[in-house]
């Protein structure tokens, strides 16, 4: 059964098991180092265990299913989304009737929803989730279509919050929350390429990543405009060679374009991307 962190007054705070990393589950000894470390002496062997720790660990052991692809809290609920549906951390207590030894806490499937998911997107309360047969609402543990459209993926605009875009499998549409509704204002025209991901600018310019075509821009507008001004950037401007997918991020340095080759950033003055040295790592070679 592993072992338990208490709390002074008894109460559990952790149940520590094979589920959630330990070698065995027959525990003969316990020894604290002068760094404060906790080693468990085992019947298989030893463990050295981080506790308290900031950081946990699941697996597929924790009930996870699929590949994951997005991940959010929300109304104090963790939910992953995956490949084969969207799963939330259950709240149940350690111990049942039925169990003679603590439970790890685990994952469970949202019902209403068993499909490929891509990406969860939190606005006015709600919690949203686009997957290949539509839009998902998420109410608590249950799940339901409100509409077929496909998307890969939503971006709440940071020049406008009531303003959204939304990447598509043949382009890029708006919509934008007036009053208690949303209104749909459109798709930019003549652009039907598959976006993966959106990213503004600290300008407000619109970044839109694809698989094989490269990057796309549209400029800053006050409004949603349908006949922007499209530029690509694909195989140019400082882009790396057979770079297939581009990825864009906004961060708090600014629009980070991801890639197979590497990291970029983009330079407005001289219209040229270059590799991006923050995280210290070179995909050169």
């Amino acid at each position: 059964c592993g072992f338990l962190i208490m709390d002074q007054k008894g109460n559990i705070i952790n149940s520590i098991n094979r589920e959630t990393g330990l070698n065995d589950d027959d525990v003969a000894d316990f020894f604290i180092d002068k760094s404060d470390h906790l080693w468990v002496s085992l019947n298989y062997g030893f463990s050295r265990v981080e506790t308290p720790s900031s950081f946990s660990y699941f697996n597929r052991d924790s009930g996870i299913k699929g590949g994951i692809s997005s991940i959010i809290r929300h109304n104090n609920i963790l939910y992953i989304a995956t490949t084969q549906g969207v799963f939330y951390l259950s709240p149940q207590s350690l111990f049942t009737s039925s169990d003679k030894c603590a439970k790890s806490e685990s994952f469970l499937p949202v019902k209403g929803i068993a499909t490929n998911c891509n990406t969860f997107f939190s606005i006015n309360g709600d919690l949203l989730i686009s997957t290949i047969e539509g839009i998902y609402k998420i109410e608590g543990f249950q799940a339901r279509l409100i509409s077929d459209i496909r998307l890969e993926t939503f971006y709440q605009s940071t020049t406008d919050k009531s303003l959204v875009y939304l990447a598509k499998y043949d382009g890029v549409s708006a919509i934008k929350y007036q009053g208690s509704k949303w209104e749909d204002l459109g798709n930019f025209e003549n652009f039907d390429f598959h976006i993966r991901t959106l990213a503004e600018d600290e300008m407000g310019n619109l970044w839109m990543g694809t698989n094989y075509n490269g990057v796309f821009v549209a400029p800053y507008s006050e409004f949603f405009n349908p006949e922007a001004t499209i530029t690509q950037y694909k195989n140019s401007h400082g882009l790396p060679k057979d770079h297939r997918w581009i990825d864009v991020y906004s961060t708090s340095m600014g629009v980070l374009f991801s890639t197979q080759k590497g990291i970029y950033r983009f330079d407005p003055m001289a219209m040229t991307f270059y590799p991006d040295t923050t995280l210290g790592l070179n995909f050169q070679d």
